[in-house]
């Protein structure tokens, strides 16, 4: 290995592709996206180099890596067509021995990849190490960017608030007018076409006359106005926004107090739950009104989280993004609320989701990681991304800031210099420490207040020097809390000022009573300005303070001479003592930072800033400035807007899928071509063919799955999983009486598991861990064929499970929650019942060290499921459901059965690899002149291979009852040579009820599970015999597979080895099929 921390290696290949298609590059590593198809590196090319391809960006390989493994795909309009060498081919790279710090491969598509690494072949001109420093100064240069699409003057934005950015009110004469509200973050002034809907705040009343009267003057400013009832808002706004959400999402989940306390009525809960879904739907209906193709819109605000899941199932297509203005709590305050499950899925409805700061935004990952199961990480260009069904939702931070143009205006009013003059006149000669804040518990004012006593306290000299002017705005939405939080303040006002006469200034005024102009005229006069909430989202006070004491100052001074008097006439610094939990102490720099909650800090802050020096207090100033003059409310408008609008989205409908009812409805991403399987059509189908190979996956397809429980009980050997009830015994019995028909049952479970319960069923083919293990049917087709367990490779050796399993015993014992499932050939570590998240992390370790111990091994490392089920598998290198496939049709051609009807259904992960292979053989067979039959059914709607779907468990057994009806349709009309042949056959239907009636499986059932429910989807955990030594036939003499401690070793002689696969795929790739390869 180089010397140097990494190496960094340029990927070429050589592939003479057609038109329209490109190459991209996968592999092992991270940064070849993990095996993962979806994020694949794309290679480019130019006219002089084609047909040569290079990675765009920089890959560099760690130092812990010793070879990567590697391959080259092909896509065709951003869609991807295949693997190179039909899946087969797998490139490794070598670096154990390299001392060069740049490396280079030289591939051609779809051959048989080079011995080690190779120096640049003549034929092309590109120079590894310039290409290298080319390409990593490129990666950095397009860091967060999806695109080069920037926000244009010509794209639209319908900008949508619960409150419209304006203010209404009549004139003398009755007249209705309408103007811009300044003080609202949404009320901004760019180039871009921008339109708002929302209701109107406003005091006046409303009249169903004046509706469309207001409606045609907002219309003149763009604005499209929605108007909800007075009793439906104050539901909405008042009561479940303020009283519920409010607290929530502010980290308050107080269950003693009175707003806890209110949602132990239930009624009261559905009541208001249906007024905020029923104010959501409003909305959608106005925004869907007013929508133009190509439209951003951009959600704002707590008030509408719904909004974007009703606006995604009637305009799929649109870009939609929400930014929430408050904190985002961590998961268990979030738990605590009824409604979490549908609230998040409204807000992953959208394309984007945005926050002021990435605390807020972790919080929320963590809680859709914790309650929904969603996965996050960073793109290629270092965006944060979430994914869920499919879709990939990006995640947007960015403070907002204050336009000088709005503080420019305030200071230029004739009444400003007279409000500010009266401010100084009060407090003349003093040092102003000033504090506006909303009369509620999270904005600690007594708290503060307490501070302010124990300060005075233990520093008399300040007594008559300093003056504390605390601003209350009046808070009636909130209820009891405003009440109780004005009581407690004015209470602790008075016995301050009782012992110490005019330290506090306290004044309660109305939020119309303090508008920009009042607190810029009072933040002129202050020497600090002190916010100390317990917990505040968007709170731009500090901002707008910094910019009074620059740009209001300097607007007096030039016009109001001697307007400021004393010995700090002539500086225009403040300094700002702020909250840890405000959202600006993040980007106020020069701000002094402290924790309310430890009074000795806030008054070790007073002190400082008291006594600060000239040249720090005009540094700190100077800080805390660069960030107010560099973000403004535009450049944030536009650059949240910019994130949204490279936001990659599909214009083909038919790549999204529509999920659930009601407020449980949401899109996910699907395949395009993804569509519902049509039982008549496959019906006629199989009818028409003449040999079916049909494969059925166990859990989740033909039984529901287990829930973590049972899953653990029957993995620890606790229990036994539940079979397939008799309903499901009685249509496979069925279906494999057909001599046409060659049925397997494939999973991931053990053959134990598999002899036990579809052993007995005459004609069934099993394979156990995905194909590992395989047993032909007893079907007159399989002459020559012993009906025992065989295996797809040899598995002579199995030291390598003692040491993986003893690093998988060091994980479990430190990950409560994981424990280890051990199968004859693989070994999984599951940490479904793990947290989430430590679940998560403790697999990518785990992952990584077992990568490492196998990597000289025909082992390979498989994840599986999701972050609140997943596993990692450690099993031989190659085994699949899609390899087992491409083995039953090569088993069948030998056998002179010449399949044209093929079915695959599966329900995860584990199935992929089958729907793959089952669209491979489709295409090819269509090249070959000879199309077979070809469907690959998933269980439920979700991002998958498979080009059909049926809903559930119970349509799958459906599927399989209408073809056993197609069979017993086809025995019911024969033709006179049929009947010949058949004249001495039995009746099926008679032939299949004795059958059934000494089926031993089944009298095996009626004893163990009488109380079994008959459906299929219904499967529980029996607590039976454990053991090889239980699973015996219920007519006493043992089953036939080999021993659990030594599943093949000393079955070699019924062993089919991958050389002879091989061969058999030799041969199955000519003759009949016309070259079709598998």
């Amino acid at each position: 290995m180089a010397s140097s921390s990494v190496i960094e290696v340029v990927f070429k290949v050589q592939a003479n592709t057609r038109f329209g298609e490109e190459i991209r590059l996968s592999g092992n590593l991270p940064s070849l996206g993990c095996d993962d198809i979806d994020r694949a590196v794309p290679l480019v090319t130019s006219p002089t180099e084609f047909p040569w391809w290079y990675n765009k960006e920089a890959i560099f390989v760690p130092e812990n890596y010793l070879s990567v493994k590697y391959r080259y795909l092909v896509f065709s309009g951003g869609k991807f067509v295949r693997y190179e060498g039909g899946g087969q081919l797998i490139r490794s790279l070598n670096l154990e021995h390299s001392d060069d710090a740049t490396k280079s491969t030289s591939d051609i598509l779809d051959k048989d990849p080079s011995r080690g690494l190779s120096d640049i072949p003549q034929r092309t001109s590109i120079n590894v190490h310039a290409y290298a420093k080319e390409i990593r100064t490129r990666k950095f240069a397009d860091v967060g960017r999806k695109s080069h699409d920037s926000i244009r003057a010509s794209d639209s934005v319908l900008v949508v608030s619960y409150f419209l950015p304006v203010v209404v009110k009549k004139d003398s004469k009755g007249r209705w007018t309408a103007e811009w509200n300044n003080e609202n973050i949404l009320s901004f002034e760019t180039r871009l076409r921008v339109s708002w809907v929302g209701t109107i705040n406003t005091t006046e009343t409303i009249t169903s006359e004046d509706e469309e009267t207001l409606a045609a003057v907002l219309r003149l400013i763009n604005c499209f106005p929605i108007f909800v009832g007075k009793d439906m808002h104050k539901k909405f706004y008042d009561v479940f926004c303020k009283q519920h959400l409010w607290p929530i999402l502010h980290h308050n989940g107080d269950v003693y107090g009175p707003v806890g306390l209110n949602g132990l009525d239930h009624q009261n809960e559905k009541n208001l739950w249906f007024t905020y879904t029923t104010v959501n739907n409003l909305f959608r209906t106005k925004v869907v009104e007013v929508y133009h193709e190509g439209d951003l819109i951009w959600v704002h605000g707590f008030h509408l989280m719904l909004l974007p899941s009703f606006l995604r199932r009637r305009i799929q297509r649109a870009r939609i993004g929400i930014f929430l203005h408050t904190p985002f709590p961590s998961s268990e305050i979030w738990k605590t609320l009824w409604c979490r499950e549908e609230i998040l899925q409204g807000i992953l409805s959208a394309d984007q989701v945005g926050f002021h700061l990435y605390e807020y935004a972790r919080h929320f990952l963590t809680t859709c990681r914790r309650v929904l199961g969603t996965h996050y990480e960073f793109d290629a260009s270092g965006s944060l991304i979430v994914e869920t069904g499919g879709r990939k939702i990006c995640i947007t931070c960015m403070h907002v800031g204050v336009d000088h143009r709005h503080i420019t205006h305030a200071v230029s009013r004739g009444d400003f210099v007279p409000e500010v003059m009266s401010w100084q006149k009060k407090f003349s000669g003093k040092t102003v420490i000033t504090g506006i804040d909303r009369l509620e518990r999270l904005k600690c004012i007594p708290l503060k207040l307490v501070t302010i006593e124990h300060f005075i306290k233990e520093n008399p000299g300040y007594f008559g020097r300093v003056v504390f002017v605390i601003i209350g705005i009046t808070a009636p939405e909130r209820g009891s809390d405003y009440l109780q939080t004005q009581r407690d303040v004015t209470c602790l006002v008075n016995r301050i000022n009782r012992e110490y006469p005019g330290l506090i200034y306290y004044e309660e005024r109305k939020e119309s009573q303090m508008k920009l102009f009042q607190r810029l005229s009072l933040f002129c006069v202050s020497d600090i300005l002190m916010v100390t909430s317990a917990r505040d989202g968007l709170n731009r006070l500090p901002v707008e303070y910094t910019l009074a004491r620059s740009i209001a100052r300097k607007h007096l001074e030039e016009t109001a001479n001697n307007i400021f008097e004393g010995p700090d006439a002539d500086t225009r610094e403040g300094i700002v003592i702020i909250s840890e939990f405000v959202s600006t102490a993040r980007v106020m720099r020069g701000a002094l930072i402290v924790n309310p909650w430890k009074t000795d800090e806030v008054q070790d802050a007073l002190r400082r800033a008291l006594t600060m020096d000239a040249n720090e207090h005009g540094s700190r100033f100077r800080r805390s400035l660069e960030f107010c003059n560099r973000i403004t409310t535009v450049k944030w408008a536009e650059t949240v807007l910019q994130d949204l609008k490279q936001v990659e989205k599909s214009v083909d409908n038919s790549n999204h899928s529509t999920l659930g009812l009601g407020i449980n409805y949401r899109v996910s991403g699907v395949k395009a071509g993804f569509n519902p399987l049509d039982v008549v059509k496959v019906s006629k189908a199989y009818r028409s063919s003449r040999q079916r190979l049909i494969l059925l996956d166990w859990g989740g397809t033909l039984v529901d799955v287990l829930d973590n429980y049972e899953a653990y009980a029957v993995a620890t050997g606790h229990a036994t999983r539940g079979g397939p009830s008799m309903e499901l015994v009685e249509v496979l019995e069925d279906l494999c009486m057909d001599t046409r028909n060659h049925v397997f049952v494939i999973s991931g479970k053990d053959i134990y598991s598999m002899q036990e319960f579809f052993g007995e069923i005459e004609g069934l083919g099993l394979a156990a861990e995905h194909g590992c293990y395989f047993r032909y049917p007893k079907h007159s087709a399989y002459t020559g064929h012993r009906h025992k367990w065989q295996t797809m490779i040899s598995l002579e050796d199995t030291s390598w499970m003692d040491a993986v399993r003893r690093v998988m015993d060091i994980y479990t014992q430190r990950t409560h929650g994981a424990y280890i499932e051990q199968k004859g050939s693989a070994i999984i570590w599951q940490f479904r019942d793990a947290d989430p998240e430590f679940g998560f992390m403790q697999s990518k370790e785990l992952e990584e060290h077992l990568t490492e111990i196998i990597s000289s091994r025909p082992l390979e490392v498989i994840r599986g499921g999701g972050i609140d089920d997943g596993y990692i598998e450690i099993r031989p290198e190659g085994l699949s459901k899609g390899l087992f496939l491409t083995h039953a049709l090569s088993a069948l051609k030998s056998m002179g059965s010449y399949v044209d009807f093929v079915m695959t259904v599966g329900d995860d992960i584990t199935d992929e690899a089958m729907f793959e292979a089952t669209n491979r053989l489709e295409v090819a067979s269509k090249k070959g002149g000879n199309p077979m039959k070809c469907y690959s059914v998933a269980v439920g709607k979700k991002y998958t291979e498979a080009k059909f779907y049926v809903n559930d468990c119970d349509a799958v057994m459906e599927l399989l009852q209408s073809l056993t009806r197609a069979t017993s349709y086809e025995r019911k009309y024969h033709s006179a040579l049929d009947l010949s042949n058949h004249g001495a056959e039995e009746d099926i239907t008679s032939r299949r009820s004795r059958k059934l009636e000494s089926s031993p499986l089944l009298a095996h059932l009626r004893s163990n599970m009488s109380n079994m429910p008959r459906s299929n989807s219904e499967s529980r955990v029996n607590t039976l015999p454990k053991g090889p030594d239980a699973l015996k036939h219920p007519e006493g003499h043992p089953l036939e597979f080999p021993s659990q401690s030594s599943p093949v070793g000393h079955r070699r002689s019924t062993t089919t080895t991958v050389a002879s696969i091989d061969e058999e795929k030799s041969d199955y790739q000519y003759d009949e099929y016309d070259g079709i390869s598998f």
